[in-house]
């Protein structure tokens, strides 16, 4: 039987509370067979190191994730999160990044030496280049950070569901931050720069 689907806020307090489970090592017993239906589409980067699922505490099922490095906005990414926002209705969109991240830690340091990018760095950094545009990142945490700012921005712009579910409840897009060190999820390190 599929539980009723919850708001946006709801369905970000739930993912929450899983993460705080997480971090202290106390999973919640989830039964076999139970369908409780979709509580959100996640964004991530392929380098992330843990599974969604287990950073969220969630049941199998709960969340759709669409995983790429850096967690890139290509079209097959962009499928993904249009496949949970539309068929499954997912109420909350979360953009989870992760600090450190090996991907954007080297692309920051390729920057600062001022060398050329190769093989996938070099595709990631002409994408960052969109989001850097002429002011450099000053650390590998703001860059992480705008360009998980950058993310979002283009997620609204590109959906019309997500931004009327966004001008609707701010929760509806949700920018995140996981710390293996604490296996602790944090919103963006400045208030949320989404004015949609």
């Amino acid at each position: 039987m599929t539980s009723p689907q919850p708001d946006a806020a709801t369905a970000l307090a739930t993912l929450l509370d899983g993460n705080r489970r997480h971090a202290l090592g106390t999973p919640a017993p989830h039964a076999p067979g139970e369908h409780p239906g979709v509580l959100a589409a996640v964004l991530t980067c392929s380098d992330l190191g843990v599974a969604p699922e287990a950073v969220f505490d969630t049941q199998p099922g709960r969340l759709i994730v669409t995983s790429t490095a850096a967690h890139l906005t290509g079209t097959a990414a962009l499928a993904g999160i249009d496949y949970a926002l539309t068929l499954h209705q997912a109420p909350l969109l979360v953009v989870l990044g992760h600090q450190p991240c090996r991907i954007l830690d080297t692309v920051h340091a390729q920057y600062t030496r001022g060398t050329v990018p190769t093989a996938y760095h070099g595709a990631i950094t002409a994408h960052l280049g969109l989001t850097l545009g002429h002011r450099p990142a000053a650390t590998p945490e703001d860059l992480l950070d705008r360009h998980l700012r950058h993310t979002a921005t283009t997620l609204l712009d590109t959906f019309p569901v997500l931004a009327r579910l966004h001008r609707a409840d701010p929760a509806a897009l949700a920018t995140l931050v996981y710390t293996p060190a604490d296996r602790l999820v944090r919103p963006l390190r400045t208030v949320s720069v989404l004015q949609s």
